[in-house]
C-alpha cells in the first residue's frame, strides 16, 4: 500500500501497487498521473498502538487511521469521544446486540 497525490487535482488517496509500478498509479478522481508521497505521522510510533480502522463521521471524507493516538487526536479536535453503551432490554440486563465474546 502506498500513498498517491494528483500532480492536477491534489487528491491524495492510498491504493495498492507493486514497486514497478508505482509510477503507473492513476487519479481516481481525474485520470491524471500521480506521484508518491510519505505522509508523516501516518504510522503507529508506540508498540501497542497499532490499529486499522476506517472512520466515515469524523471528517467529510472517509480517513483511515492506523495510530490510536492519531485517532484520539482527531476526535478531540472535533470535541467528540468514542463511545461503546450497552443498552439492556426492558426488565432486564441483556441485549440482542451484545454478546460475551470470551
Amino acid at each position: 500500500m502506498y500513498d498517491f497525490r494528483c500532480a492536477v487535482c491534489c487528491h491524495v488517496f492510498e491504493a495498492f501497487a507493486w514497486l514497478k509500478d508505482r509510477d503507473k498509479i492513476m487519479c481516481p478522481i481525474c485520470f491524471n498521473a500521480c506521484e508518491t508521497i510519505w505522509i508523516a505521522g501516518s504510522s503507529p510510533t508506540i508498540i501497542g498502538d497499532e490499529i486499522d480502522q476506517v472512520i466515515e463521521n469524523l471528517s467529510p471524507q472517509p480517513k483511515r487511521y492506523r495510530s490510536r493516538t492519531e485517532l484520539k487526536r482527531d476526535m478531540d479536535a472535533a470535541g467528540v469521544e468514542q463511545r461503546v453503551r450497552h443498552v439492556g432490554t426492558q426488565g432486564g440486563d441483556r441485549s440482542p446486540h451484545t454478546t460475551r465474546w470470551i
